[in-house]
């Protein structure tokens, strides 16, 4: 994919990334979001396992003038196998805004040719977490629909004592993840990101600057506790039922993402309470199946803080996935604090 631009200021080419410039990236960044990211974030966002897909508008200085990344993610959309794709970091630099503008504008057409490549790898949607301003220019330029199940912020204290025989404990940071994958498989919604021990390591354990925990809980009869405990060798642990996710935060701990059966969440919550600040915040999708037994098990819901709209690209003729489950780990984790 290579596409010149010509314009009044000379011909720009829009065209895929390449490790070499990334220094220009960086510096489209600072001038659109005023900031800097720090490479080693860059790195962690876009060199990772999960790959990426970076298409850029370049000026004929050599200059990025706009940016479109994505990082390809499996998911499930009603059951089924499908890839989607977490659109974030896309900018415009202020400088070359005005060379073309509207429908024919460089971002626009920056966009329009990745949506073009990421339909021809066979990726049913683009999605994102855009402000409102963002959306709404979105929805005009390049197609994004809102989905149907927006954000909810749960937070509170737990009310309900855990029930008998569950356990929840912190997780080394070298613990075994292979039993994430069917545990998915079996308890993830129907329409989501798949959890698997690759999402994991990667989002959680490699992060350069967020402190996150997993914590895997356990369900176990008190015989065998105790049988365990005379012999541990006969009786080891059973695989993880689940886990939690959480990244402390003044005076508060944030349940960034989780997995596990929904009977079994107020007492996961319930044990959490023990160990960490309150209160628990819980941020994830209005319609998501863990919703109801969090609000059960205490958690109430407040005023959305992060600012952020979920929303979907179709590059398909399928019925978009406009109820997708998700929580704050799904997100573009940067601009949303998670």
């Amino acid at each position: 994919m290579m596409e010149p631009i010509p314009t009044p200021r000379g011909t720009f080419t829009i065209r895929p990334a390449t490790d070499a410039d990334t220094p220009g990236i960086l510096a489209l960044w600072q001038a659109a979001f005023g900031r800097p990211l720090e490479p080693r974030l860059w790195a962690w966002k876009y060199r990772g396992p999960l790959g990426a897909h970076i298409t850029l508008a370049v000026a004929p200085n050599g200059a990025v003038a706009a940016a479109f990344p994505t990082v390809p993610v499996p998911a499930r959309v009603d059951g089924a196998p499908a890839q989607v794709e977490l659109a974030m970091d896309s900018a415009s630099h202020p400088a070359f805004r005005e060379v073309l503008s509207g429908r024919t504008g460089l971002f626009v057409r920056t966009a329009r040719a990745h949506m073009d490549a990421a339909r021809q790898r066979g990726t049913r949607c683009l999605y994102g977490f855009p402000g409102p301003r963002h959306l709404r220019l979105g929805e005009l330029l390049l197609g994004y629909v809102p989905c149907t199940a927006q954000p909810v912020f749960l937070t509170g204290r737990p009310t309900a004592p855990p029930a008998p025989g569950i356990t929840l404990t912190p997780m080394p940071p070298d613990a075994d993840l292979s039993w994430v994958d069917p545990l998915d498989a079996r308890y993830g919604p129907a329409t989501a990101l798949r959890r698997t021990a690759a999402f994991l390591t990667w989002r959680f354990r490699s992060h350069p600057q967020h402190p996150y925990q997993l914590w895997a809980l356990h369900q176990e009869p008190r015989l065998r506790r105790l049988l365990r405990r005379l012999s541990p060798r006969a009786f080891a642990p059973t695989a993880p039922l689940g886990y939690l996710c959480t990244l402390p935060r003044p005076g508060a701990t944030r349940v960034v993402d989780l997995l596990l059966p929904p009977a079994l969440l107020p007492s996961a919550l319930a044990l959490l309470a023990r160990s960490t600040a309150l209160p628990l915040e819980l941020w994830l999708a209005a319609a998501h199946p863990l919703r109801p037994p969090a609000e059960a098990a205490g958690l109430t819901p407040d005023p959305e803080p992060l600012g952020a709209t979920a929303a979907l690209r179709p590059l398909t003729q399928e019925a978009p996935p406009l109820a997708m489950a998700y929580t704050l780990a799904d997100t573009d984790v940067d601009h949303l604090g998670g």
